[in-house]
């Protein structure tokens, strides 16, 4: 499905449309220790890989690599960006607001 079909810009900020309200469970999760969770569709992480050294980034890219779904959506802070080594598994979305939006790709032979 496309992302506005689940989500509507309000000025500067990303609204979930109201219809899937019901449907949200958040949950925390210890980056640095906690492994994958199960398949899901939106993870959001702002503004926290910017204080992670290289080698935890990567981790923290890793298990969101394998815990999201496929077409499901990373959204990081405006300074951050998905590393060159998950570039196969999660591409850049374009919209005209500069944010940092991710998509699990749907299609591929690695996963």
């Amino acid at each position: 499905q496309s992302f506005e079909q689940y989500f509507q810009f309000k000025s500067d900020k990303i609204q979930i449309q109201p219809y899937l309200s019901q449907s949200i469970e958040f949950v925390q999760h210890n980056l640095v220790v906690d492994d994958s969770f199960l398949e899901t569709q939106w993870i959001i992480c702002r503004n926290v890989l910017i204080y992670f050294g290289i080698n935890l980034q990567q981790r923290v890219l890793d298990v969101f690599s394998r815990s999201l779904a496929r077409g499901g959506y990373l959204l990081l802070g405006r300074s951050e960006s998905v590393l060159d080594s998950h570039q196969h598994l999660l591409h850049r979305e374009t919209f005209e607001h500069d944010i940092q939006l991710y998509r699990k790709v749907i299609w591929t032979d690695r996963v």
